[in-house]
């Protein structure tokens, strides 16, 4: 897990790294101030420094965390079994339990995904983000191996999704069914006039 250590042994490690990943997400980097983290999980700036190095480790620790979150929950949806149909609506299940399972984690790892790339954010947090798009490319790498006409659209698949499945979770009600997920899902697939 990168610097974080072990996730949820209830030390301060991870009470900072919890409290800064909900204001992180509330707010963006740049809004949060390190006072406004350490008052949120009761500790001194020394401690902060100690355990992340300051506000820009944290960040990034806290973008590792997120991702880490998502792929220990729901990593096997990434996983390609040769139907591109139950792999695509597994891939929107997985995406949209975790905004209702860790919201804060998925807010924040969507926040960097669409962030400026020339931003300081986006450099902060942006290879938590980025090995979310490698492991949404190698899926469809992966696809593209049994659906030869995905190869010429292999450069845009992974951005659409992502942009497809962000404002699902998003605009979506947290209790979405199944059958929504499926339709949407389909929707991607086969496009609006499906």
């Amino acid at each position: 897990m990168g610097e974080t250590g072990a996730a949820g042994d209830g030390g301060t490690k991870d009470r900072i790294l919890n409290s800064s990943l909900s204001l992180f997400a509330d707010k963006g980097y740049a809004a949060v101030s390190v006072s406004e983290i350490c008052s949120s999980c009761g500790i001194t700036k020394p401690s902060l420094y100690y355990h992340f190095q300051g506000k820009e480790g944290l960040f990034r620790s806290a973008g590792e965390y997120a991702l880490e979150l998502f792929t220990n929950a729901y990593g096997g949806a990434f996983i390609y079994s040769g139907d591109i149909i139950s792999g695509i609506q597994g891939l929107f299940t997985a995406f949209h339990r975790f905004s209702g399972d860790f919201p804060e984690a998925h807010r924040l790892l969507f926040a960097l995904l669409f962030s400026d790339p020339h931003s300081h954010e986006r450099r902060l947090g942006g290879a938590s983000a980025g090995e979310l798009r490698k492991a949404i490319e190698t899926f469809f790498q992966a696809a593209a191996a049994g659906h030869g006409n995905l190869n010429n659209k292999l450069s845009v698949l992974p951005m659409n999704f992502l942009g497809t499945v962000w404002a699902f979770t998003r605009l979506s009600s947290p209790d979405a069914g199944e059958q929504q997920l499926q339709l949407a899902a389909k929707t991607f697939l086969h496009g609006v006039f499906s």
